[in-house]
């Protein structure tokens, strides 16, 4: 309720608009649905003569009203992160309109910032920089009230096209990011593995190939043919209690592949009973066909082990899209893959197809192509592995990075467990977000460097969920929504879990000691204000200033000799 003078009465009916359209939102349901007759019904049985929000008021001022709510909570919540990882995507929206995403991770949430239609803005690498650009300073001003610290932007995360790897090469170059890491999408790399080896114009596969597209035959044939596909779920469903589906693979989504052999796989009983139970004067030629790949033997026995061998893929894949997948988990990532593939192939039909991929230069290339010098930087980085022989062409690239930084020495020093790092008690911690918080007193630059990794995201997928989500909120039936109603509707579909998340979120272990750390330095500075309290009242009796005897004092400044943990707050 508002009066006439724009003042808001706090009323319990305005409360309940703003919850169910808060619920409207975050759920994704429809503007009209609480004008329904029977939700009418339903809401007058918990408050009678409540009239609610009509489908107008909820997609025009309630939503207007919730996302400034919404984004005033989220400021604030960003103004707490030291490091900003951005994420950037553009696709086409359900009207065609061209839209670019821009999404801010941690390792524990993420955000959505904003949604923009890029109208006809031609998206190469100069216009696609200076708009991200433009986008970052309106989001950094608001954040520090307009003077603007752009070292706050940590990374920035992309997929891995041509494009955008010239956006990274122009952001370096010479612009307010030049200190930002750039990351290709980690899951962008491990998809394109499976095109390598399963696109019909390109793979040297040629078992791997064929293989998969005899599961894929078999999957159109029965999702073209919906009286066949009820056939064999009847089939399944009498075997083994259950209905299962056939999945197709999306063609610009290289891990779905994966999902459509095993789906294949796990229906070969039913599939092979379904072939015997065809009539026999079934004569089409495509029905012949599939009838003869389901009864092949041996296709069965190298599909099994495909999917032996994409199951470590499957896996990596999905593991590189978890939300907390830093830049620390990419190698030992690929390294992991590249032993298990290698392994689930041995003893196969598939062995030298998949020995020609690993040792012909195809899985090394795909890697050069995702794996960069900061990712060995982080990989070195991680004490477990100051054993372990560094190879002079790594180091080098290691030293490209770091010399810059001034903390090339610290990197050798903390290697050879000398200096600094000679006995230090930072070697006592195993977690390496610990390590390096402690170590943040002896190598304050280089632990600086280790956490701005640590806190590094290394995969540009929030930015794809989001496009996902905003395919669920602008449909043919809601296609006359604007491109900024869809983006505040996202703002709160997404920033709104995340905001209630984090209420019931449980504090991390490098959480718990900044808290202590932070507790050590209220502590400390409470007694400081107490004895300069004692002083004062001391000094009053002879009118003497307390300030004086501070300055006379021998002893050493306060704030100078604050604690170490208080110390390593400020740092980085």
């Amino acid at each position: 309720m508002e009066l006439p003078n724009g003042i808001k009465v706090d009323t319990l009916e305005t409360r309940i608009d703003c919850a169910l359209a808060r619920a409207t939102f975050t759920g994704n349901r429809p503007f009209s649905m609480w004008s329904q007759p029977f939700m009418r019904e339903a809401l007058q049985l918990l408050r009678k003569g409540y009239i609610p929000p009509d489908r107008h008021r909820i997609g025009g001022s309630l939503l207007t009203e919730l996302y400034t709510e919404s984004y005033t909570k989220t400021i604030g919540i960003w103004r707490q992160i030291q490091h900003l990882n951005i994420t950037v995507d553009e696709t086409s929206n359900i009207n065609h309109q061209r839209v670019m995403v821009i999404t801010i991770t941690t390792p524990q949430r993420s955000w959505l910032y904003c949604l923009k239609d890029m109208e006809n803005e031609r998206l190469n690498a100069k216009n696609i920089t200076e708009w991200l650009l433009h986008q970052l300073e309106a989001l950094l001003a608001t954040l520090f009230d307009g003077d603007i610290d752009w070292k706050c932007i940590n990374s920035l995360s992309t997929d891995t096209c041509s494009t955008m790897r010239l956006v990274w090469e122009i952001l370096q170059r010479k612009s307010p990011l030049q200190h930002a890491f750039m990351i290709p999408c980690d899951s962008h790399g491990l998809q394109l593995i499976f095109k390598d080896l399963l696109d019909m114009k390109v793979s040297q596969a040629m078992t791997v190939k064929h293989i998969f597209k005899e599961a894929n035959d078999i999957v159109t044939f029965f999702h073209r043919s919906p009286l066949r596909y009820a056939d064999l779920q009847a089939i399944e469903k009498a075997r083994n209690g259950r209905k299962k589906a056939l999945i197709a693979s999306v063609i610009t989504r290289w891990g779905s592949q994966y999902n459509l052999i095993n789906s294949v796989n796990e229906l070969k009983e039913s599939l092979i009973q379904w072939a015997q139970s065809v009539s026999e004067d079934s004569d089409k030629s495509k029905l012949v066909e599939i009838i003869g790949i389901i009864q092949d033997i041996t296709f069965w026995n190298i599909l099994n082990d495909l999917c032996r061998v994409f199951k470590p893929l499957h896996i990596a894949q999905k593991d590189s899209e978890a939300l907390n997948a830093t830049i620390f988990n990419v190698i030992p990532r690929w390294l992991k893959l590249e032993n298990e593939m290698r392994t689930a192939a041995l003893y196969t039909q598939l062995h030298e197809d998949i020995k020609a991929y690993f040792n012909e230069g195809g899985f090394t290339a795909r890697a050069n192509l995702q794996i960069l010098s900061i990712h060995w930087v982080a990989y070195w980085l991680d004490p477990k592995r100051i054993r372990q022989p560094l190879e002079s062409s790594t180091k080098e690239k290691i030293r490209a990075i770091l010399e810059p930084q001034e903390v090339w020495h610290d990197f050798l020093h903390f290697r050879q467990q000398d200096g600094a790092f000679y006995k230090a008690r930072c070697w006592e911690e195993s977690e390496i977000t610990i390590f390096w918080l402690e170590a943040a007193d002896i190598a304050p630059k280089l632990a600086s460097f280790a956490n701005r990794l640590i806190h590094t995201v290394a995969n540009s997928v929030t930015a794809e969920r989001a496009f996902s989500l905003m395919n669920l909120q602008h449909t043919k039936i809601r296609n006359r929504l604007s491109v900024e109603q869809v983006e505040k509707l996202l703002f709160l579909q997404i920033n709104e879990y995340q905001l209630q998340e984090k209420l019931n979120e449980e504090p991390t272990p490098e959480q718990q000691l900044e808290d202590e750390e932070a507790e050590s330095a209220r502590v400390y500075r409470e007694q400081s204000l107490e004895f300069s309290s004692i002083l004062n009242n001391l000094n009053s009796m002879d009118q003497k200033p307390a300030t004086d005897l501070i300055e006379a004092s021998p002893e050493p400044d306060l704030e100078l000799e604050a604690p170490r943990a208080y110390k390593r707050l400020r740092i980085g």
